[in-house]
C-alpha cells in the first residue's frame, strides 16, 4: 500500500467493504486487486455505458442506466473514489481559502447529501472535518443502502447516517434549527426539468438564506452544466446568499454570457485502487475538474475577512491549440499562455492543490 494510501484507511475500507457486502461473493479472503480485476471483467460494460453517458451526453441521460442492481455496482466500483477525491479536494481548497472548518468546529450542523449515490460527499466531508453524523438522501433505495454501508464501514465508531427516500426538490427547511450544510453534486442537470420541479427546488433552499446555512455544489465541468452553474451563481447570489468560492465577488459572474467558463481543476489523490480502476477501464486521469461553488447565508458568521477583489485561476482552457491560464477578474477575463514568464498578478491563486 502506498504512503498516501494510508492516510485514507479509512475511506478504502468503507469503499471495499461496502462492494463485499453488495457483491455476496464471499471475496474477504482474496487479494484485493485480483478481486477488482474481476469486478471490472464482469462490470465493465455497464462502467462504459454509465461513463459515456456522464460524460459525452449527460443533459440526455437516461436515468434507467443507474436504476438496476448490476448499474448500482459498477457505480459504486468505479465512479464512488474519484466523487470522493472532487469533494475532498474541494473542501481542502476551500477551507485553506476561507478557514470554514475553524467556524465548524463548535457548531451543530444539520448536514445534508443531496442526491447522494453512493454516499462519497458525506463520506469526504466527515472525513475530512471529522464530523460524526450525516443525512443521505436519494430517490434510489439502493444507492441509499449503498451510501448507508460506505459511512457505517469508513466510520464505526460514528452515528450512523441518516437516510431519506425522497426526490431533492421535495426537501424542505421550514424546520431546520441547527447550521444546515448542503452537499448537492452531480445533480443540477436531472432535476432542471420540468421547470417546476427545479423552481421547487431553488424555492426550498431560498428558505435558507435567513438561517445559518452553507451551501456545496460539485457538478461536471463540461460546458454546459459548468454554464448553468453560473447562472445558478448570480441567482443565488442575487437572493441574498454570500458566494465564497471560486470566488468571493458578490454581483453578477464577468464570465456570463461570454465564451468562457468557470470550473475548478484540482490534483489527483495518489489511492492506489483509483489508479489500478482508471487502468483497467481505460479512464486514465490527470486532472480531476469540477464546477465548485460554496456559498453562505448572511447568518453564518466567518470570522475571517473575505478578500473582496481577488482574481482567481478557473480551470486550464485550450487556446488556439495552447494551454493557458483562464484569470478572472471582476473585470472581466486575461488569458496567458503558461510558458509566459510574467510575474504573477495580485490576488491569484494557484491552480493545483
Amino acid at each position: 500500500m502506498k504512503h498516501t494510501d494510508d492516510k485514507f484507511i479509512p475511506v478504502l475500507n468503507g469503499w471495499y467493504q461496502t462492494l463485499l457486502q453488495s457483491d455476496k461473493k464471499n471475496n474477504e479472503n482474496q487479494d484485493r486487486q485480483k478481486v477488482l480485476k474481476k469486478w471490472v471483467q464482469l462490470y465493465g460494460g455497464e462502467i462504459g455505458k454509465i461513463r459515456k453517458a456522464y460524460t459525452e451526453d449527460r443533459v440526455n441521460l437516461n436515468f434507467s442506466l443507474v436504476q438496476h442492481a448490476k448499474a448500482n455496482f459498477a457505480y459504486l466500483l468505479s465512479f464512488h473514489l474519484p466523487n470522493f477525491a472532487r469533494m475532498f479536494r474541494f473542501l481542502q481548497r476551500l477551507d485553506s481559502y476561507t478557514h470554514i472548518g475553524a467556524e465548524f468546529k463548535n457548531q451543530d450542523l444539520n448536514i445534508f447529501d443531496i442526491g447522494c449515490g453512493t454516499g462519497a460527499f458525506a463520506q469526504a466531508f466527515q472525513f475530512y472535518f471529522k464530523r460524526t453524523q450525516a443525512i443521505t438522501i436519494d430517490p434510489n433505495k439502493t444507492f441509499l443502502h449503498m451510501a448507508k454501508s460506505v459511512l457505517e464501514n469508513s466510520f464505526p465508531d460514528n452515528v450512523p447516517p441518516t437516510t431519506l427516500q425522497l426526490n431533492a426538490h421535495d426537501l424542505d427547511f421550514t424546520s431546520t434549527k441547527n447550521t444546515t450544510v448542503l452537499l448537492i453534486g452531480n445533480l443540477i442537470n436531472q432535476i432542471q426539468f420540468p421547470a417546476k420541479r427545479y423552481d421547487q427546488f431553488l424555492h426550498n433552499i431560498e428558505k435558507l438564506v435567513k438561517k445559518p446555512s452553507v451551501i456545496m455544489f460539485v457538478e461536471p465541468a463540461i460546458e454546459k452544466t459548468a454554464k448553468d452553474m453560473m447562472k445558478l451563481r448570480n441567482y443565488l447570489t442575487q437572493k441574498g446568499f454570500i458566494p465564497l468560492y471560486p470566488c468571493t465577488q458578490a454581483h453578477h459572474c464577468p464570465l456570463t454570457g461570454t465564451r468562457d467558463r468557470c470550473y475548478s481543476d484540482y490534483s489527483l489523490i495518489s489511492m492506489e485502487p483509483m489508479r489500478f480502476l482508471d487502468l483497467q477501464t481505460g479512464m486514465m486521469r490527470k486532472l480531476l475538474s469540477t464546477s465548485a461553488y460554496c456559498f453562505v447565508s448572511p447568518e453564518f458568521k466567518l470570522r475571517k475577512a473575505l478578500p473582496k477583489d481577488a482574481s482567481v485561476l478557473v480551470g486550464q482552457p485550450i487556446s488556439r491549440g495552447k494551454k493557458v491560464s483562464l484569470l478572472c477578474t471582476s473585470e472581466g477575463t486575461i488569458e496567458r499562455e503558461e510558458n509566459e514568464k510574467k510575474l504573477k498578478l495580485r490576488g491569484e491563486r494557484k491552480i493545483i492543490s
